[in-house]
């Protein structure tokens, strides 16, 4: 099981989507399990944040522009986005074992996001040598 928050949830999905084009073989399939393992809890987040769109009076562009009807409505979804994105969160996983060597164009931001869900190393412990 992985501590983390319903943001670095997101952030850790957005970068293992980024990732997952960059890597071959049983790390790709890594890679895959962890992304739709994170994938429920990115659901649930966005899910929670359209609700406090609504509450807010805030509606959606065809663009993905949020617009609310006044600054104090904005101010308030603010407020509340940032602490549903603090929220703990669990995702039911175990950090898996990637070989850096196998993809060296994943930037130091990826590392970051993913930081706690992909472990780097370069000599490959899942077996894909």
């Amino acid at each position: 099981m992985i501590q983390t928050t319903l943001d670095r949830a997101l952030d850790a999905f957005a970068a293992a989507n980024q990732i997952r084009s960059m890597v071959k073989g049983m790390d790709a399939l890594h890679v895959f399990h962890m992304k739709n393992r994170l994938k429920e809890t990115v659901d649930f987040l966005i899910e929670e944040e359209g609700k406090l769109i609504a509450e807010n009076g805030g509606t959606i562009t065809e663009t993905g522009m949020v617009i609310f009807p006044n600054p104090e409505k904005k101010t308030q979804f603010n407020r509340s986005r940032k602490e549903l994105g603090e929220t703990p969160a669990e995702v039911d996983a175990e950090a898996v074992v990637i070989r850096i060597d196998k993809c060296p164009e994943v930037n130091a931001e990826q590392m970051e996001a993913l930081d706690g869900f992909v472990i780097f190393e370069e000599d490959g412990k899942n077996g894909d040598k």
